[in-house]
């Protein structure tokens, strides 16, 4: 007999709060339910498959899991600032949308102060002040650009508040933008988060979709 798409999409939300369930139970049994699950919804519908999985890492990841399991450690990337974060792909400009400079997510700010996403060293913070890029100490590369096409209001709703090759902890602040001066110039002030040595890492994980602050962490990364 087969099963009809809504018959699949049943089978994926059930599937998600079983799979909840039972990551605060045992996380060992999480294999062999996620492998079952493979089988069943590959069948049905490939796309059905593709978001169980995604589903499953994200939770994974918040439990802790990988490390548990393997041995190795997560890097995690706060948000820099205040406000939504949404995929990468929503933004507006395909050199960040389309991955030109790194995998990533970004923000739609609800204020303007960009503190530092982790324990990281200052590689340039452009003169401009839209811009800055660090290197975590454990090696990513991250680039934060503060709305688009910024650089064209030559630093005039920035305010600089580090200099390269300053050493700075999660928290720090490192800029503010004056966030309705870039709007009345006619420009987005959605941010784009970055990790520009994306390669470094076979698992990239983000968390999208909801308001964050500095406190709340949106990418982590295993190499």
């Amino acid at each position: 007999m087969a099963i009809c798409t809504k018959d699949g999409r049943y089978i994926v939300e059930c599937s998600k709060k079983y799979m909840s369930e039972l990551l605060l139970i045992d996380f060992e049994k999480i294999l062999q339910y996620a492998m079952c699950m493979k089988r069943i919804l590959s069948k049905i519908v490939p796309s059905f498959w593709a978001e169980f999985r995604n589903e499953a890492e994200r939770m994974l990841f918040q439990m802790g899991f990988f490390k548990k399991l393997f041995g190795k450690p997560v890097d995690s990337i706060y948000a820099p600032l205040a406000g939504k974060a949404v995929p990468i792909t929503q933004v507006p400009d395909p050199t960040f949308a389309e991955g030109m400079l790194g995998n990533g997510i970004a923000i739609e700010p609800s204020e303007g102060k960009v503190y530092a996403p982790c324990d990281a060293t200052v590689d340039m913070m452009f003169t401009t002040g839209h811009a800055v890029s660090l290197v975590a100490d454990f090696g990513a590369e991250i680039l934060i650009h503060v709305g688009l096409e910024t650089v064209g209001l030559e630093g005039k709703p920035f305010t600089i508040h580090v200099a390269n090759g300053d050493k700075v902890k999660k928290g720090q602040l490192l800029l503010e933008a004056d966030l309705e001066a870039i709007k009345a110039a006619g420009l987005p002030t959605i941010t784009p988060v970055l990790i520009c040595n994306t390669d470094d890492y076979p698992t990239f994980n983000t968390t999208v979709g909801k308001a964050v602050t500095n406190q709340d962490v949106v990418i982590e990364l295993v190499k």
